[in-house]
């Protein structure tokens, strides 16, 4: 406990001693205080809005932006504070290790270096990192902007302890907080699948995708960011975008989300998409659907000669001992039967230029989202839609292809 206490002194010392020499003259250090928010932010959302808002009535002359990186309301936070030209000072729960991190968050978020100065709070880490973080900030603060805070926890009570300790606690912009943001839904309770679908059986293998929580693979936040912001009516890396940004790269880029070792792979599966449908569900642990209903489907033989290969599934005890190539391996399960799957694994990348049998098919939701995908690609891909009614929730926008 002790220990912690000289450590977060040590760094907050550090803190106001360059920020001193940064601004060279009296500014106000200004903490814009938003609360976790969900894992799929539009620039719609009311917190956007009003962070934009609280943001453009300071001076970036005569203000120093205090931010941080890792959720989304520290990202656009810094990202804008960028934009409007503040001098910025970010508090980053890591560890710094030399310029190369430095300058790998400085094109990430297309920051300027000239009005910059990160420093990390070392090795605390998980939630006590976080906490350590946000105490850093509001200690630093001499401004306070509340923008959208959850009621009851860790940041109102900095807010509360600000307030008492004399700082500045700017209102005027804050909007309610919402546990209920937008994210991925689906109904497909008593809807037909598409009977043209039947006849991808064992001569295809099929990449199902779902919504990026954040950038996609391979792209930098401040490019997504953007786009946010540019795009404010929907969330722009959902499902559907996700597919057609597949499409235009031609390449499905290989994660280590959920793969043994994090090896870097992509996942299919030999189900027919109304086999795989009843494995489409919300998983609450890790917010997002285990699958959607986007994908491609691919020709089995094109598949194997990139080495892909059915996945081998055994009970844990076996597993643990097994010899076998661990990345093909996988438990069986209990509460979840992951056997069901039927699933197929390939290490890397799936490139559309090395496919020998032509190219894939383009799997949608629904007739709606088939032909908004239809348009986005120019007409280049045979896309089928998984529905032939209306599954996905638009709750914003109407289509007039849209049956009912």
């Amino acid at each position: 406990m002790i220990g912690g206490i000289i450590e977060k002194n040590i760094l907050l010392s550090r803190l106001f001693a360059f920020g001193d020499s940064m601004t060279g003259g009296r500014t106000i250090r200004v903490l814009l205080a938003v609360s976790a928010q969900g894992k799929y932010p539009r620039g719609s959302d009311k917190w956007v809005m009003a962070l934009r808002k609280a943001l453009g009535s300071l001076d970036p002359e005569r203000n120093v932006l205090l931010s941080s990186l890792g959720l989304p309301g520290w990202d656009l936070t810094t990202f804008l504070g960028r934009r409007a030209g503040f001098r910025m000072k970010l508090v980053v729960p890591d560890t710094e290790n030399g310029g190369q991190k430095e300058a790998g968050l400085v094109e990430a978020f297309a920051l300027d270096p000239e009005r910059l100065k990160i420093e990390y709070t070392g090795g605390v880490k998980g939630k006590a990192g976080w906490q350590l973080r946000d105490r850093c900030l509001f200690e630093l603060a001499e401004m306070i902007i509340p923008v959208s805070v959850r009621p009851g926890g860790r940041m109102e009570r900095f807010i509360q302890e600000a307030s008492s300790a004399g700082k500045m606690i700017q209102v005027g912009f804050e909007v309610p907080w919402s546990a209920s943001n937008w994210r991925p839904r689906y109904d497909f309770k008593g809807k037909m699948p598409n009977p043209e679908l039947n006849i991808l059986t064992d001569d295809c293998l099929i990449h199902w995708t779902h919504a990026s929580s954040g950038p996609w693979p391979g792209e930098l936040p401040a490019c997504f960011l953007a786009d946010l912001l540019a795009r404010p009516e929907c969330y722009v890396r959902d499902a559907l975008n996700t597919l057609a940004h597949i499409v235009e790269e031609r390449i499905i880029r290989g994660s280590d989300l959920h793969m043994p070792g994090s090896e870097c792979g992509v996942s299919l599966t030999s189900l027919t998409p109304a086999e795989t449908i009843p494995l489409m569900r919300w998983r609450q642990r890790y917010v997002r659907y285990s699958l959607e209903p986007f994908g491609l489907a691919f020709r089995r033989p094109d598949m194997e000669n990139l080495g892909a290969r059915p996945v081998k599934y055994m009970e844990m005890k076996e597993l643990r001992r097994t010899e076998e190539d661990r990345f093909f391996c996988q438990n069986r399960g209990r509460r979840t039967l992951w056997c069901a799957e039927q699933e197929w694994r390939l290490r890397g990348d799936i490139d559309f230029d090395s496919l020998s049998t032509g190219e894939p098919l383009l799997l949608a939701a629904d007739p709606c989202s088939a032909n908004e995908l239809r348009e986005s690609t120019g007409g280049r891909f045979q896309i089928e839609p998984v529905f032939l009614e209306s599954v996905i929730e638009r709750p914003e926008a109407s289509c007039s292809d849209c049956p009912g």
